[in-house]
């Protein structure tokens, strides 16, 4: 067969944390632009350090 696999042993997938969102928080309440806008810039500083920079398609 000429089919290749990449496997990878499950016990090096690190554990991910989710951090909770405030239950009363709501994207169009003025009051929560500052603590959503905070979540925002944490999740993409977290996804920019795991993911390789696109450089060419």
């Amino acid at each position: 067969m000429d089919c290749q696999f990449n496997l990878f042993q499950i016990a090096k997938v690190p554990i991910e944390m989710h951090v909770k969102i405030q239950s009363t928080a709501i994207p169009f309440a003025p009051q929560y632009q500052e603590y959503l806008a905070m979540r925002k810039s944490k999740k993409q500083a977290r996804n920019a350090r795991n993911e390789p920079a696109l450089t060419a398609l």
